[in-house]
């Protein structure tokens, strides 16, 4: 299909499109397609807006578990480091005497952080964070289990 209103399944041509009014393109029913970059921008909004609930879903959730936490915001720009995970908290496991840092980049199931939250996370990681992609609340709390029952000083067990 071409961009721009169509009439009777014709595009409609560019000269006459701009000399009718808004009202006069509705009332012929003539449909404009917008073009491709509004596309890709409304689903990148809605997909955003979603991220931004389960970030809120997430808050929640480690709010009722009594787990401090920092979140950076979503809906301003970034001012922080570039690729910072979205949540930053320390956990204690039950047989350990410290805290660990640990960090969690929200993504919407199906999405991948961007090469700079990679490469942001593979440096925490090497400076002994404990750093992870969750894509659901249920995730995050299956993490944050397994990390509080870990033992450090058991080498046979895995870890989290």
């Amino acid at each position: 299909m071409s961009e721009g209103p169509t009439y009777r399944g014709k595009p409609l041509p560019e000269n006459l499109e701009k000399l009718m009014s808004e009202r006069d393109k509705k009332a012929l029913g003539l449909f404009t397609l917008p073009p491709a970059e509004v596309v890709v921008a409304r689903v990148q909004k809605l997909q955003d807006k979603s991220e931004k609930v389960l970030q809120q879903d997430i808050a929640q959730y480690l709010s009722m578990r009594g787990i401090e936490f920092n979140v950076s915001r979503m809906d301003r720009a970034k001012t922080d480091k570039v690729g910072w995970p979205d949540f930053t908290l320390g956990i204690r496991p039950v047989q350990f005497p410290y805290a660990m840092a640990v960090g969690f980049e929200v993504k919407l199931p199906g999405r991948e952080p961007t090469p700079e939250q990679y490469q942001q996370m593979a440096n925490m990681i090497r400076s002994g964070w404990f750093v992870r992609v969750v894509h659901s609340v249920a995730e995050t709390k299956t993490f944050l289990d397994r990390l509080a029952e870990w033992n450090p000083h058991n080498k046979n067990q895995k870890v989290p």
